[in-house]
C-alpha cells in the first residue's frame, strides 16, 4: 500500500487490521499509508458487521428508507 492511495482492497485491509492487532495505530499506520483515523474506522466497522463492513463504501446506503428520506430532505 503506498502513501497515495485512496482505495483499498478488502485483502489489504485486513492485512491492515492484522497489523493493528499487533502494533500500536501509530506503528501500524506509517508503513501502510493509513490514517491513524482510516484504521479506527476500518476496525469499528469490522467488528460491528465483519467483512462487509469493509466493503461498503462510506455514504452508500442500501436501505430504501434511508434513500426515501434522503429525497424528502432533498439531498
Amino acid at each position: 500500500m503506498n502513501k497515495h492511495q485512496r482505495t483499498w482492497s478488502l485483502a489489504q485491509k485486513l492485512e491492515a487490521l492484522q497489523l493493528l492487532k499487533k502494533e500500536r495505530v501509530g506503528q501500524a499506520s506509517r508503513p501502510l499509508g493509513v490514517s491513524t483515523t482510516t484504521l479506527y474506522k476500518w476496525r469499528d466497522s469490522f467488528e460491528e458487521q465483519g467483512e462487509q463492513g469493509l466493503t461498503r463504501k462510506q455514504g452508500q446506503h442500501k436501505d430504501p428508507e434511508f434513500e426515501r428520506l434522503k429525497r424528502e430532505n432533498g439531498n
